[in-house]
């Protein structure tokens, strides 16, 4: 029999108590949200709570390729099957033949039998808010002399509350709109589609509504694809996919001070997002922008999200996700999309200066810092804003600064994958520091100096002083 030594006792023990407390701090994380889950149930009136049901380990288990019609094919019956196993109180159901999962309302018997399933992981299906002249020329100084604009091949998704795509600033960019919304009275949501359906892809299912809210997604587009005769945004011949993923919700409390407001449902949220990675074969999508997040706070990444699914395989398929890390000034916590670890989380900077602005969310899961305060932009019905509002203001109009430098980008280095461009921008630019975590400010004229224009024709090399920053 070997004698093991005593040190070599002590690393097992040591490491059989790391994973033993892992383990039970996994545990005891899957109770809380069960209790999360019930409490909110018993909170509504209408006796019944949204959810998102994922399918655990589904796409490790069946063969072929996601979104392949093998794959849909087993999830529609999975789907399928977890349905006839609930009552027929069972309401608003969206099924995803992308990722495995789907949404639905259910009842307190409903959601005890599906808490009780190893097989699936069940979320709440909630409610996220909607978090340019001189901050363009401070991130792209050279855009003037620059042959980068973000050409018409590439275009930008904006998941957002509609676009005015009659307005000058984004006239003809609009290649492709949808509408994914919600109608449940348990939520006081109504949705925002054309007709009040749950979903289009109709021509026009994407304009603006009328709540006055509602301008965020134009204000968020011009920063960046937007071109005007005196400034433009950042990747000004850029295209644009316009997608509204908004309800409307009359609900005092949730829209305080107002008494009708507006919100977006993760499943809606998830149904935008698959919609582009649907379309990412008819069109060169360079980057997603979701200038909205959740109310809940994360420390550091926050995989366990709904959303963490359709970002890991639009980021797979080389699209980059950017998100708003959040306004409400918390110093260690972010909301999520933004924490998710696959997305490119912005938090702002001023117009003029490399001054952080106050109310940014900051965690180590922050990527970049980017001009989001005092932006002067488009807005629904032809005119032009300097945005001062908590919607706007601040992280919401940071993140398509980004958005629009990455199909910037792309246009100068069209194979350029999401971590080497992210690796870029984390390299170039002023370093700024906001509650103990310093990251870049972006530099989109500093990236694009790194990129090498002659090696173009056969994809995309970099100055050798820089070729070991990228693969560090």
């Amino acid at each position: 029999m070997v004698k093991l030594s005593l040190t070599i006792r002590l690393m097992i023990t040591s490491i059989c108590l790391v994973f033993i407390f892992s383990q039970t701090t996994i545990a005891a994380t899957h109770t809380q949200k069960k209790q999360s889950l019930r409490a909110n149930l018993a909170a509504n009136l209408q006796d019944e709570i949204a959810i998102i049901v994922t399918f655990n380990g589904m796409q490790a288990r069946v063969s072929g390729a996601i979104g392949g019609s093998a794959y849909r094919a087993e999830l529609s019956s999975r789907q399928s099957r977890l349905l006839t196993g609930l009552s027929k109180s069972v309401r608003k159901v969206k099924q995803f033949d992308v990722v495995s999962q789907m949404a639905m309302s259910v009842n307190a018997d409903d959601l005890e039998q599906l808490l009780a399933n190893p097989d699936i992981s069940v979320a709440q299906d909630r409610l996220l808010k909607p978090s340019l002249a001189q901050s363009v020329v401070r991130v792209y100084p050279s855009q003037d002399s620059s042959p980068y604009h973000g050409n018409s091949q590439w275009a930008v998704a904006v998941l957002d509350t509609g676009i005015d795509k009659t307005h000058s600033f984004l006239s003809g960019k609009v290649v492709s709109e949808a509408c994914y919304s919600t109608t449940n009275a348990a939520d006081s949501a109504t949705s925002l589609c054309p007709g009040g359906t749950a979903s289009s892809t109709a021509t026009n299912s994407a304009l603006p509504c009328s709540l006055s809210d509602c301008g965020h997604g134009t204000q968020v587009a011009g920063v960046a694809v937007g071109n005007g005769t005196s400034f433009d945004g950042v990747a000004r011949d850029a295209q644009l996919i316009s997608i509204q993923i908004y309800s409307q919700i009359n609900d005092e409390t949730y829209c305080f001070p107002e008494v009708t407001c507006i919100g977006s449902f993760d499943s809606d949220l998830i149904a935008g997002l698959q919609r582009v990675y649907d379309l990412r074969n008819i069109y060169d999508i360079a980057a997603v922008n979701l200038s909205l997040g959740s109310s809940e706070l994360f420390p550091g990444t926050c995989d366990d999200q709904p959303e963490q699914p359709i970002i890991a395989l639009l980021t797979q398929a080389n699209i980059a996700v950017i998100a708003a890390s959040g306004n409400s000034g918390n110093t260690s916590q972010m909301q999520s999309p933004a924490c998710i670890s696959d997305t490119i989380a912005v938090a702002a900077s001023f117009d003029t200066s490399d001054t952080v602005w106050a109310d940014n969310n900051t965690s180590t899961a922050l990527d970049l810092f980017a001009p989001g305060v005092n932006i002067t932009t488009s807005t629904d019905g032809g005119g032009f804003t300097t945005v001062p509002t908590i919607n706007g203001d601040g992280t919401s109009l940071a993140a398509p600064h980004v958005a629009g430098a990455w199909a910037v980008i792309r246009h100068a280095a069209p194979s350029m994958s999401v971590a080497a461009v992210k690796n870029l921008l984390q390299i170039k630019g002023p370093l700024l520091t906001q509650n103990a975590v310093s990251r870049r400010r972006l530099d989109l004229s500093g990236a694009l100096e790194t990129i090498d224009p002659d090696s173009q024709s056969s994809g995309v090399s970099f100055l050798p002083a820089v070729i070991m920053l990228l693969l560090d």
